[in-house]
């Protein structure tokens, strides 16, 4: 029968041995015999050596069959069975031993048991001498010891025979102590025996330490528990206890062991020295020496640091001894937090003071990090100031080194680990120990970023291989932050106290590294964060930001500027907390005050104001009132109450404009209906700061005079946002949802943000002088002031008449969007995006208010002006045009379309300087050829003639070899500058175009129901066409540039080009035709063949198959446009000479993708269009490749299934594709019978193209081609028998089998005959009314024709009819 599952845990636990040994008497269960038990007690299983022992105890104390015969030998089998290193026997019997003592103490059979032992020892000896009888510790310890000790044969020991009989006698010392046998009773008599044996038994475990230095530590942690059983002993119920541990001291372990002098302890000695000071207040008499004073102190840790930094031989995660003593003397059990929890392990707090000594617990943990953790362990030597961030004072530290050190963090920070001492134990450190002591910079710097950030980016040699204690250092950082978390949710932990172990945490870490999660790829502090945002926490975000704040203005430091950044992001993302939302908005006013305000003397003048309004008062309570009554913002200023670095305050205003930007676009894309006063809500917030920082006495560090006028009109910048603000407001008030009212709250976004572009963090106090991106803030300033009043004169105008001019206001857009605040700098940040985001508002809100009036359209004046915007300039179009009509993409010039008035004078310098400089042509002085230039004096005579004219007039000019090539590199460079310069202008005017599609992409982003009205037929295609062209000539230009070499505007140009393709492909040629119409429907005809005619021009200049794909989009569009059937097949003729051109034409640009695109946008209306001309390109064309793909197309034409989107066209375009039948059969069958096609490759396409015109006609019959066919049968048949391919000669086989199946079905007139029989059976009277009907149809066919726009689908449905009739009568 199975035993029941016992409790097992480590052997040597405290509890071990009565789980292991519990009796089970309920149940009857089969035991194990008596011998086989000891066999058990060597197994690897837990549970099986606690079985086996149990049987044992029960057999020889317990059972029926319990004897002191069997008892004696069970215990000398088990002494014996200590020294063998078989298996697990040494644990098991140890563990067996432990539980046989107790059970025999309690029993009373020791004494029994020693008789029965001598009585056979007698039995054995010869000459028998019977002992007299001894107290059961003296028997105890005299058998153990006859166990243990070696028998002396005289022959040679193994090594590991004496490592067994040591061990047995460490484990068989332990096996005595836990059983209880050395505690003492209430009589003297008994205390002075225990006294006498236990100090026996420590003097055997001082004989085992020094026995070998593998014994140290084990012996030293046996004299630790020997002396914790007294100590356990005294707090409960022995009072003998503490005058035994006293002796003991006194008279064995000091005169001994603890001997020696400090500075020659072992880490051993001093793990006992300061585990019985841990427990001083066990002792009754004073320690002697040299105890009395603390052996682990302030003052003797660095003469003990050499010693415990040796104990990193210890492979983690277990450390040394000593460490365990180290804890159990800094802490003290906290009984009250483990009730809490209700958990086993030991919670231990820091004690107030050291046992002995009385120091500070903190003040000795730093001692010891200082000495034994960074210099001894990491090698830091913090007294050299040069040295502080890495300089090793011994070599570089080992990873062993490193081990201990993260373990020692670890166990610092609050992580459960396993001591020897005391089990699982958890060190509930207090925040200033876990800030300062466990997580300061050079321990987060050593074990943190230099290991983890090892191998990565962050690392020191950057390509270096990851550490070796990556995923240990990534443990401990994981279990700290998981710890500091632990405690969140619930209710019986102080969530102070759970704040401020977080915040010690972020502040340790962040004071090292404030770019730690980056540096190390974790999210250690974003995990802290976001746990916090989740559950909010008010308490600890206001102590985190005011941290970041000391750091900062204390530091100086611009990361944690970066860091409040941060911060304020994750706070917007809890949106329904209105705490995070004042907490972000007070971040923001924070940047604005530091970066743009001088608040030194602000603490000042509010002390004189008040005091000047104490005089005046002389009510005693009112002056304590004013002392009190001081705004959040005067208490900003005061707290920022020194001038911050010039680098601060750049990187603070670049947070305030992202800061703001981000605020302002999350209002924006919010779902609310009063977005708009919202966004107004927020831009107006940093103008109310600035005034009350003014008013408090603060000084804007660029001043503006606010009572200063604009260039145009006596109003200040503020006076101008107020007036629009206000007006806005009102018309708020009373309509929100009008149009008006939300076109003036755009303008009063668009006011307050260029308000906010007035601000400036000033000028870099080092660098006064040299040249900053950042020193335009005069030109600024004015353009701002500029722009100001341009937006007042729109809202005048608007509110005066109502309207608004939307080509004025686009141009206004255009300029604020190209001017350099839209490019920002290094100290605005995304002020760009603010920008452009409040113009987007702006152009939208006017758009939708001239939607909402009606009548008016978007005039050519505005499109103009939103095309110069991205580089395009339709009055010089058609001469830009005349010189490239058919020049290849290389005649462009070589700085694009931006620097063509500079292109002659380029051409002609480059000219000259290449003339002039030229290499020497001796081959053998390579080393000096790079530097020696030869120069054509008649060359540079001519050129210096043309540059110093005055100087040369009538005179020879004297040579000099070296003057003449210095002269003439200082003309290439002066050239070469030049041209640099004329490149950086290009890239900057590209990148201010890139900015302006915002207005255009905006435009074409219209609804058909919104501002999509405003837009005419024709102002598209025109819009249309100019984007092509300048696609066009981005593109040459790129090519140009990437041929050339490298250009510093090829980023920019590429951007600019995917921009005009997203624009054509996702706004332009998806537009919704149905809401516009032509501004002149009587010439949209004209203009939409002459618009034809210049697209199909732009085609044949396409440079690439992109461009062609575009014309085609461009092409499809135009025919949208167009509603008249015959106004589509009139455009549709110009495809003769373009697929007659690609056919023919050796020198021509068009590929055959423009033809599969225009096939997959408009299938019918490409069969309307291209099916004649393939068919006879196909036969036609001038190589074999053009022949196959022209069959390739008419493969995809020949599709039964193509979807049409007007049935008319798509009947039209069936027609046309049988009409070509014949000649489409003609070119396959020239094809089989043309040499260059009978090639695999080419053969292939024919015959899936024959294929599908095959099933073609299966589906749509049309007149009969049986001569043709037969004729395909015989070439089919040729090729199946000569070609090699198997799937040619399969593909041939499926064709032969599809003729004959054509074949065999009737054609389109045998099908009408026999409709016709069928007609002719009926009455007489039938037929009269067919007659009837065919005069009904003619009438209506003629009515048909003579309306305006000719639908070709009536016309084709009345001469069907008319056939019919006809046919009928016949």
């Amino acid at each position: 029968m199975k035993r029941p599952p016992q409790h097992d845990k480590e052997d040597t636990d405290n509890n071990s041995d009565d789980g292991e040994l519990m009796l089970v008497e309920e149940e009857k269960i089969e035991q194990v015999p008596f011998l086989d038990t000891f066999y058990g007690l060597s197994s690897i299983d837990p549970q099986e050596r606690a079985e086996a022992a149990q049987d044992m105890i029960q057999h020889c104390f317990l059972g029926p069959q319990a004897n002191t015969k069997d008892a004696a030998y069970a215990l000398k089998r088990l002494l014996n069975a200590l020294c063998s290193g078989r298996a697990a026997a040494r644990q098991g019997n140890a563990s067996a031993l432990v539980a046989f003592l107790k059970v025999a103490q309690e029993t009373n059979t020791l004494q029994d048991i020693q008789k029965e032992t001598k009585v056979s020892q007698s039995k054995q000896q010869e000459n028998p001498v019977v002992d007299a009888i001894v107290s059961d510790r003296i028997f105890v310890r005299n058998q153990l010891l006859a166990a243990t000790t070696e028998p002396g044969d005289g022959r040679k020991k193994k090594g590991s025979e004496e490592r067994d009989y040591v061990f047995g006698r460490l484990f068989g010392i332990l096996a005595i102590q836990k059983s209880g046998m050395l505690l003492p009773s209430n009589s003297s008599d008994d205390m002075e025996e225990v006294v006498t044996v236990s100090k026996h038994y420590i003097s055997d475990l001082i004989q085992l330490f020094q026995f070998k230095k593998w014994m140290k530590e084990s012996a030293a942690h046996a004299i630790c528990m020997l002396l914790n059983s007294y100590y356990y002993a005294s707090e409960e119920i022995l009072s003998d206890a503490k005058a035994i541990v006293d002796r003991l001291v006194r008279e064995s372990i000091v005169p001994e062991l603890l001997s020696t002098t400090l500075s020659e302890f072992s880490a051993e000695q001093l793990a006992v020295a300061i585990h019985i000071q841990s427990h001083v207040h066990c002792h009754s008499q004073k320690l002697p020496a040299p105890l009395e004073e603390a052996v682990f102190s302030v003052e003797t840790i660095p003469t003990l640091a050499f010693a415990l930094s040796e104990t990193s031989a210890v492979t983690q995660p277990r450390t040394h001894l000593v460490w365990d003593v180290i804890w159990t003397f800094l802490t003290e059990t906290s009984r009250e937090e483990t009730s809490t929890k209700g958990s086993s392990n030991d919670v231990r707090l820091p004690r107030d003071v050291t046992p002995v000594g009385s120091e500070s617990v903190e003040d000795v943990l730093m001692a010891l990090i200082q000495f034994v953790v960074t210099q001894r362990l990491l090698g830091i030597m913090l007294d050299d100031e040069a040295k502080q961030h890495g300089e090793s004072v011994a070599g570089k530290a080992t990873h062993e080194r490193r081990a201990l050190a993260l373990c020692i963090v670890r166990n610092l920070s609050g992580v459960e680990f396993v001591s020897s001492l005391t089990g699982r134990t958890v060190l509930n450190m207090t925040p200033s120990i876990m800030e300062n002591v466990a997580l300061n910079s050079n321990l987060v710097r050593r074990l943190f970023i230099d290991v983890i950030g090892a191998g990565t980016a962050t690392g020191r040699k950057g390509k270096q291989a990851e550490h070796i204690l990556k995923p240990f250092a990534t443990q401990v950082l994981e279990f700290i932050v998981a710890r500091a978390l632990s405690d969140l949710g619930n209710d019986k932990v102080d969530v102070v106290g759970s704040n401020e172990m977080c915040l010690s945490i972020l502040r340790g870490i962040l004071r090292c590294d404030a770019h730690f999660d980056s540096s190390t790829k974790t999210r250690t502090i974003s995990a802290i964060l976001e746990t916090k945002t989740k559950q909010f926490d008010e308490q600890f975000w206001i102590s985190y930001i005011q941290f970041l704040e000391r750091e900062v203005l204390a530091n100086h430091s611009a990361h944690f500027v970066d860091l409040m950044y941060q911060a304020a992001k994750t706070l917007d993302k809890n949106t329904e907390s209105a705490t995070a939302a004042d907490l972000s908005k007070g971040i923001l006013n924070f940047f604005l005050a530091l970066a743009f305000f001088d608040c030194s003397s602000v603490e000042t003048a509010a002390e004189e104001s008040v005091q000047t309004s104490g005089k005046k008062k002389k009510n005693k309570k009112k002056k304590s009132s004013n002392h009190a009554e001081i705004s959040p913002i005067q208490q900003l200023a005061m707290r920022l109450n020194t001038k911050q670095p010039y680098n601060v305050r750049s990187v603070a205003s670049a947070r305030f404009f992202s800061l703001l930007s981000e605020l302002q676009i999350r209002a924006s894309q919010s779902q609310g209906t009063n977005k708009d006063q919202e966004i107004l809500t927020i831009l107006a917030s940093p103008r109310t700061v600035c005034l009350e920082l003014q008013l408090v006495g603060a000084k804007p560090l660029v001043a503006w005079d606010e009572s200063s006028a604009t260039e145009k009109e006596d109003y200040s910048p503020l006076e101008i946002v107020s007036l629009i603000c206000d007006g806005a407001k009102k018309h708020l008030d009373v309509d929100p949802s009008s149009t008006k009212a939300r076109f003036g709250c755009g303008l009063a976004i668009l006011a307050s943000v260029l308000y906010v572009h007035l601000l400036s963090c000033g000028e870099d106090e080092v660098s006064m002088g040299e040249d900053d991106l950042d020193a335009d803030d005069d030109e600024d300033r004015e353009e701002v002031l500029s722009f100001l009043s341009d937006v007042r004169e729109v809202y005048e105008t608007f509110s005066s008449e109502g309207t608004v001019d939307i080509s004025s206001l686009a141009g206004m857009c255009t300029n604020i969007i190209s001017s350099p605040l839209g490019a920002g700098g290094r100290s605005r940040g995304a002020s760009p995006t603010l920008l452009r985001e409040a113009v987007r508002i702006v152009w939208t809100k006017v758009l939708t208010h001239a939607s909402s009036i009606g009548g008016n359209v978007i005039s050519t004046e505005a499109v103009d002006t939103l095309l110069v915007g991205i580089g395009i300039d339709r009055s010089d179009e058609h001469a830009q045009e005349d010189d490239g009509d058919e020049e290849s993409g290389d005649s462009e010039d070589e700085n694009g379309v931006f620097v063509e008035a500079t292109e002659v004078e380029d051409d002609e310098d480059s000219e000259n300087s290449d003339d002039l400089l030229s290499k020497p042509s001796n081959g053998n002085d390579d080393d000096d050829s790079e530097n020696d230039v030869e120069v054509d004096p008649s060359k540079l005579q001519s050129l210096l003639e043309q540059e110093l004219e005055d100087d040369s007039v009538g005179e020879e000019l004297e040579h000099h070899e070296g003057a003449d090539a210095a002269l003439a590199k200082l003309i290439q460079l002066k050239q070469e500058a030049r041209k640099a310069g004329l490149k950086a202008k290009e890239r900057l005017e590209l990148s201010r175009q890139i900015k302006c599609t915002l207005l255009l992409e905006t435009l074409l982003s219209g609804k058909p129901d919104g501002w999509g009205c405003l837009l005419t037929t024709d102002a598209l295609l025109d819009i249309a066409f100019a984007l092509l062209q300048y696609h066009r000539r981005l593109e040459k230009a790129i090519k140009s540039s990437s041929d050339k070499g490298s250009d510093i505007s090829l980023s920019e140009r590429k951007a600019m080009l995917a921009r005009i393709t997203s624009i054509l492909k996702n706004k332009l040629f998806k537009f919704k035709l149905s809401s516009i119409s032509w501004s002149s429907p009587e010439a949209a005809q004209v203009y939409a063949e002459n618009m034809s005619v210049s697209l199909f021009q732009e085609l044949r200049q396409s440079p690439d198959k992109e461009h062609q794909q575009l014309c085609s989009s461009a092409i499809v569009f135009l025919t949208r446009c167009i509603d008249s059937l015959d106004g589509r097949l009139e455009i549709a003729k110009h495809f003769a000479a373009v697929v007659d051109e690609w056919a023919h034409r050796r020198t021509g640009k068009l590929d055959a993708s423009f033809f599969d695109h225009l096939i997959h946008q408009n299938p019918s209306y490409a069969q309307v269009s291209l099916t004649q001309e393939l068919a006879k390109a196909a036969a036609t064309a001038r190589s074999a490749f053009l022949k196959s793909e022209a069959f390739r197309l008419l493969g995809l034409l020949h599709n039964p299934k193509l979807s049409t989107g007007q049935k008319e066209l798509g009947e039209l375009g069936d027609a046309r594709v049988v009409a070509a039948n014949d000649t489409v059969i003609d070119a396959v069958i020239s094809a089989f019978e043309d040499p260059e096609m009978k090639k695999a490759k080419r053969i292939r396409e024919v015959i899936k193209t024959l294929e599908k015109i095959l099933v073609f006609l299966s589906a749509k019959p049309s007149a009969s081609h049986e001569k043709q066919l037969d004729q395909l049968v015989e070439l089919l048949k040729q090729s199946l028998k000569s070609s090699e391919s198997k799937g040619i000669q399969s593909s041939c086989e499926k064709v032969i089998s599809l003729i004959h199946e054509l074949k065999s079905k009737p054609t389109s007139s045998e099908s009408m005959e026999v409709e016709n029989g069928n007609e002719d059976a009926k009455d007489d009277s039938n037929n009269d009314h067919m007659q009837v009907d065919e005069a009904k149809s003619d009438d209506e066919s003629a009515d048909e024709n003579e309306s305006s726009h000719g639908d070709g689908k009536k016309k084709k449905k009345s001469k069907s009819k008319k056939k019919k009739g006809k046919s009928k009568k016949k």
